[in-house]
């Protein structure tokens, strides 16, 4: 449905997110955040939990911060 490749994925966030929500529903919210704190880990950015963020406003962020 959402066929997306692992190339896919960084031009695509919203619909790897959703696909998430498909697949796992509220269990997506967990993957989710363990993906954002491993980028933010790896890009040596301080993770911050920030209320009402979601998933693609977290990899905004990262790409601002790049």
């Amino acid at each position: 449905m959402y066929s997306l490749t692992r190339e896919d994925i960084p031009n695509s966030p919203a619909v790897f997110a959703s696909g998430l929500e498909k697949i796992f529903g509220v269990g997506a919210s967990v993957i989710e955040e363990s993906i954002v704190k491993n980028l933010y880990s790896k890009l040596g950015i301080k993770y911050e939990k920030k209320k009402g963020a979601r998933f693609v406003d977290y990899l905004q962020d990262i790409i601002e911060r790049k």
